[in-house]
């Protein structure tokens, strides 16, 4: 097992409440407090996607939500709009790329341009 049900039960507590359903309709307030089995149930599906290196494709759908930046500036000017994903998917890998706290297109350009070097190194 890749997964244990009190990895599944650490990962539940930490969402955050409050926020919009993904794309499935389930709010994250049924994860956090749902009970033991349900735990259980998640963890045996997490020990199978990786088991057999397989996700369902309504895992990975999601909706694109325009937010104003500046609620006193144009409304319909598009540059005036960002956008974000809700998706089923809550925790990415590390190294991925999404709106983060403390993450911005500068520092995905910059392990861009750092991997690049040293790949160019390496081949050398």
């Amino acid at each position: 097992m890749l997964f244990s049900v009190s990895d599944v039960t650490f990962a539940a507590k930490k969402q955050k409440l409050s926020k919009a359903a993904g794309p499935d309709g389930i709010h994250m307030e049924a994860f956090l407090y749902g009970s033991h089995r349900l735990y259980v149930y998640l963890t045996m599906l997490f020990n199978h996607f990786a088991k057999f290196g397989y996700v369902p494709s309504d895992f990975c759908h999601s909706h694109i939500i325009p937010i104003v930046k500046n609620k006193n500036d144009n409304l319909s000017d598009e540059n005036n709009y960002r956008t974000i994903a809700i998706s089923n998917e809550n925790e990415a890998d590390k190294y991925q790329f999404r709106f983060k706290k403390g993450l911005s297109t500068s520092t995905c350009t910059y392990v861009l341009k750092r991997t690049v070097v040293l790949l160019l190194y390496r081949l050398q």
